[in-house]
């Protein structure tokens, strides 16, 4: 294991590559070489960096440009170029149906929770802000497509865990980085909008995941903080209740549900027709052997999102606490895995396949705040964050850096108590 490097020395690096990350329009960059632009759930995690940098000007800046994509309906894209001249109007925005500024998907939305923590901390937040916030939990609720209290995803980006073996379900065959990234691309454009160009629904990708819906519900209740009980309120209690429906107790973990759509296809797949558009589809084409009808469902998949329900409903934190500290599920020295080790896909240093993601140990660090848990999470954040350079993941057997280094929102290190 890395030496220990003492607070001082952490916060020192972090406020350095936080300052070389800062873009003079006002938001962090996640890293200026690999990822040059804003993204919504990075830059919430950036306010909360900020704020314990004891900076809440820039804090405030950096969630209220997170936002600045928002519609009438409240739908806020996971990605801007702000004011970036090297990349609006070129070819990267067109993926995004033509938007010039924003992608046409959006991500978590950490903005209720960034909002309850600066609130905390004794920052005065303008009531625009919590306006903005309100009206993004709202579009979830009111605008995007639900089915028995939950909210369906659009696509694997709007997870913000995009490689996740969860959704393996929507590539046929075993899982290739580079057809899996093209796969991306094309669900892209099956995406169903509103009158207002909100992104609802995606009928190729009908995904009601728990670990979404976990997050869109604990932020409705972080922002109670500041509003009260509101509807929202009964929404996310709504939520709360459809997850409890989602365990399952053999798993001893939570389900995705299958979606209507879901069932219809795999109707059709029973049948043998082919259920992809073009001529093939006309023929139809008998499936093959080895595609999605012939696998497990990977809504069932073991990945650690799932336990973040834990955030919303204590009724099965003894067993998240177990899950996340045993070595032999999802724990290691360097925080936990985001996928359990028993799971045929987990990998220890593989994007979305088993390493460790500093802001999923972070949340799981709130969850349990105050108790036992939440020490282990700590160290694990700790421990990664220091032995891979502040990376954007880490091994979690050796904390070996993976993906950018250093990534902006490893800085969360600072946001936990030693």
């Amino acid at each position: 294991m890395t030496p220990e490097i003492s607070e001082s020395e952490i916060r020192k690096t972090v406020r350095g590559f936080m300052e070389q990350a800062w873009q003079p329009a006002g938001y962090t960059v996640p890293n200026p070489d690999t990822y040059p632009w804003l993204w919504l759930w990075d830059s919430c995690f950036h306010s909360l960096i900020w704020a314990e940098l004891g900076e809440p000007e820039k804090a405030l800046l950096e969630l209220e440009n997170a936002l600045g994509t928002q519609n009438e309906e409240g739908f806020v894209s996971h990605m801007s170029s702000v004011d970036n001249p090297q990349y609006e109007g070129t070819d990267w925005w067109e993926w995004w149906h033509g938007r010039p500024h924003g992608s046409c998907l959006s991500q978590p939305p950490m903005y209720g929770h960034v909002l309850a923590e600066l609130h905390k901390k004794g920052v005065e937040v303008p009531k625009h802000l919590i306006e903005k916030a309100q009206l993004g939990l709202e579009f979830f609720v009111k605008h995007r497509k639900r089915e028995g209290g939950l909210i369906y995803l659009v696509h694997p980006w709007e997870s913000g865990m995009d490689d996740s073996p969860r959704w393996g379900d929507y590539l046929e065959g075993e899982f290739d980085k580079e057809r899996w990234w093209q796969r991306k691309i094309d669900l892209v454009d099956s995406i169903q909008f509103s009158k207002k160009d909100s992104a609802i629904f995606n009928p190729e990708f009908p995904v009601l995941s728990v670990g979404f819906n976990a997050l869109v519900a604990f932020n409705i209740f972080e922002l109670e903080s500041l509003t009260g009980k509101t509807q929202l309120t009964e929404k996310a209690e709504e939520i709360v209740e459809a997850l409890e429906n989602c365990f399952d107790e053999e798993l001893q973990s939570w389900s995705d549900p299958k979606s209507p759509t879901q069932v219809e296809k795999d109707a059709d797949i029973e049948k043998g027709i082919n259920t992809k558009k073009g001529n093939d589809a006309e023929k139809g084409v008998k499936i093959k052997k080895g595609t999605i009808s012939e696998k497990t469902s990977s809504r069932t998949t073991r990945t650690i999102d799932p336990l973040l329900v834990g955030l919303v409903s204590p009724k099965h934190h003894d067993l998240i606490a177990q899950l996340i500290t045993d070595k032999s599920a999802f724990g290691g020295d360097y925080g936990p895995s985001f996928v359990h080790r028993a799971e045929p896909s987990f990998s220890t240093d593989t994007y979305w396949r088993g390493s460790v993601w500093p802001q999923l140990t972070y949340l799981f660090y709130k969850m349990f705040e105050g108790v036992e848990t939440s020490k282990a999470m700590s160290k694990g954040l700790v421990r990664g964050a220091t032995s891979s350079n502040f990376a954007e993941h880490w091994s979690v057997d050796d904390g070996k850096e993976l993906g950018a280094q250093p990534q902006s929102w490893t800085g969360l290190v600072i946001c936990v108590d030693k």
